[in-house]
């Protein structure tokens, strides 16, 4: 399927399309539930991860996590690490949980690229115009610098300089008047139907899901990539 028609700008979800923490979220998980006793499976990880996701969205879509208050946070933190174990069928009380996110979250990491990211940027930049959309809470210039970005995207939109989040219609609306872009020209591409397929598509844009984790086993409501090659061949 080739769907490079009239496409201008290419615009990247960050986290799970583009970059990914180190060490793994999947490494981070098993260390800390071993010391309750619990032993975690990639699979079951990912599994979880995919419900978590979609609690995840479902709070911001009410009041932004961001703006919860310490005690809100841990209760939501507590299920959402919750839902994480249910994934390797591991059934605990919120207590529990509470107190396994409290040994994820303080575990140190850092976000970086996939290997695959760079070159392909580098080769998509001789043809279109690419861009970064992403909840993390950094400026565009945070960004820019942290992932050596500078000459390889043209537009950087992020929630703190926005104060928007998405799936906030608002934010991609951000993106259609930042890029001075038509609407069917943008290529927006995320690994998160919710937060990133269904409102770009509202708006217009074509849409490409990325899913390195094969949670979605091809199925989707756009075309769907397991890695950055993968998009080559698509445009």
């Amino acid at each position: 399927m080739n769907i490079n028609n009239q496409i201008k700008t290419i615009i990247f979800d960050l986290y799970g399309t583009l970059a990914f923490f180190d060490p793994s979220r999947e490494k981070v998980q098993k260390k800390a539930a071993s010391k309750f006793g619990y032993s975690l499976s990639f699979e079951g990880i990912n599994k979880g991860y995919f419900q978590a996701q979609k609690f995840f969205d479902y709070q911001n879509s009410i009041k932004l996590i961001s703006k919860l208050n310490s005690e809100e946070k841990y209760q939501f933190f507590s299920k959402y690490e919750q839902l994480i174990l249910k994934g390797d069928n591991i059934d605990v009380n919120l207590n529990e949980s509470g107190k396994i996110w409290e040994l994820v979250s303080i575990q140190n990491y850092e976000m970086i690229l996939y290997p695959d990211v760079m070159n392909t940027l580098r080769s998509l930049g001789n043809n279109f115009n690419l861009g970064l959309a992403t909840n993390i809470d950094l400026t565009s210039q945070e960004i820019s610098n942290k992932f050596q970005l500078g000459g390889l995207m043209d537009f950087i939109f992020t929630s703190k300089d926005l104060n928007l989040v998405k799936p906030d219609k608002k934010f991609f609306r951000k993106i259609l008047v930042g890029t001075k872009t038509e609407k069917h020209k943008i290529l927006y591409i995320g690994d998160q139907i919710q937060n990133d397929i269904m409102p770009a598509m509202s708006l217009g844009f074509k849409t490409i899901l990325m899913d390195r984790y094969n949670q979605f086993n091809g199925k989707s409501i756009c075309p769907v990539v397991r890695n950055m090659d993968e998009i080559i061949k698509l445009l």
